[in-house]
């Protein structure tokens, strides 16, 4: 079984399951990688319109309203990622890691956030080789409570 994502706008249940515990293949399909690259194109173009965009190129939360400039913008992702890579307690299981990957490439495979396809490459790759990040069980920062988790993913595979 190959699970491929980008197909649809949900993953079930089963998938999930496959891949976090079954350590089942991943694919990105030919619809995602090309809704990727429109995505990608359009961001492109809007950071270097100088269009702010909230937590691209532009501080988050009270921070809101300090700008960055076009050419630090990759520069100022890896600082926030840095930022917000917290937690504490045991690490979380290799299934939990595992299925936050799968949902996150998954995510962003469907074309909506301007990421580079390289990324979803990357995680779709270390689910594949079985490779998967040393997460704090606890400890988030803001009200989503997925960026400590996700900042401790992005870094493993930046």
């Amino acid at each position: 079984m190959v699970v491929k994502i980008g197909t649809g706008m949900y993953l079930s249940l089963t998938d999930i399951v496959e891949v976090s515990r079954n350590y089942e293949e991943v694919e990105i399909s030919n619809e995602a990688l090309s809704a990727m690259g429109r995505s990608r194109k359009v961001l492109e173009e809007l950071i270097h319109g100088n269009v702010r965009i909230y937590g691209v190129n532009t501080g988050l939360g009270d921070l809101y309203n300090v700008t960055v400039n076009p050419e630090d913008v990759a520069k100022y992702s890896l600082e926030m990622l840095i930022d917000h890579a917290t937690g504490v307690g045991d690490y979380a299981p290799d299934d939990w890691v595992r299925a936050t990957m799968l949902i996150r490439a998954h995510q962003l495979s469907l074309g909506y956030s301007g990421i580079r396809e390289v990324i979803v490459n990357r995680l779709v790759n270390f689910l594949n080789m079985r490779i998967t990040p040393l997460i704090p069980r606890y400890g988030s920062v803001g009200a989503s409570g997925d960026l400590a988790p996700l900042a401790h993913v992005a870094l493993a595979i930046g």
